[in-house]
């Protein structure tokens, strides 16, 4: 599977980069948000996780550009920002699952798991009630 991980910090980028290595999956990072939704756009990746605070664009802007474009590739928020708002902002812009770091890697790793065996279950949900 590929992964899309759209991060500034580099100490996390490592970390993501193992964990999900780790899985055998192909990782593509992405520093801030114009190249995240670049990357997004020419790779079609089978999986984006995304940080909400990056420079350029926000991850809500990112997300928000990417579901104008693609319901069904599933995206993990992966944030600082625990606020209700913030959680709450995310699945109104119809991403999948959020996680707050400090993060358990065991977790991210059930999400990637998940996203990978369901195919975007969030939205399949979301269609199947409209």
């Amino acid at each position: 599977m590929k992964v899309l991980v759209a991060e500034d910090d580099p100490s996390i980028q490592n970390l993501l980069r193992h964990v999900i290595g780790r899985e055998r999956h192909e990782v593509l990072m992405a520093q801030d948000g114009e190249e995240a939704l670049f990357l997004y756009r020419v790779t079609k990746p089978d999986l984006l996780i995304l940080d909400i605070n990056m420079p350029k664009m926000t991850g809500f802007d990112v997300l928000h550009e990417i579901r104008k474009e693609d319901n069904q590739t599933p995206v993990i928020v992966l944030t600082i920002r625990t606020a209700i708002e913030d959680q709450v902002q995310s699945y109104q812009d119809r991403a999948d699952y959020y996680l707050a770091k400090p993060f358990e890697q065991d977790v991210l790793l059930a999400y990637v798991r998940a996203a990978q065996k369901h195919k975007n279950p969030f939205h399949m949900t979301a269609r199947a009630l409209r």
